[in-house]
């Protein structure tokens, strides 16, 4: 079950910082110092990345509310984030099984 661990101030002072940026490692500092980690496994923020000129892209915090990441994201326990990886051997060997 999924929901909220903020401390300090409620939620809706929070939600006037996001958008907030989730991309560099001082962002991701910034918005861990505010926000406080979702519990368990699969918990996260919503995010969503925005494609900016020359091919780069930027991932942006949506959501003050802890919840369950959607399918093809992951968690780091703050955000939910786009899977960009292929899963390992074991990972496809495991989801065959499955099926």
């Amino acid at each position: 079950m999924c929901s909220p661990l903020l401390p300090g101030p409620p939620a809706e002072n929070l939600s006037q910082l996001l958008p907030a940026c989730y991309d560099s490692p001082e962002c991701k500092q910034s918005f861990q110092d505010v926000f406080g980690p979702c519990p368990g496994k699969f918990c996260g923020r919503v995010t969503a990345e925005q494609h900016l000129e020359f091919g780069a892209s930027s991932i942006a915090v949506l959501s003050v509310e802890c919840g369950r990441c959607p399918r093809g994201y992951w968690s780091d326990h703050y955000a939910c984030l786009p899977c960009s990886e292929r899963p390992s051997l074991y990972g496809m060997l495991f989801l065959i099984y499955l099926a």
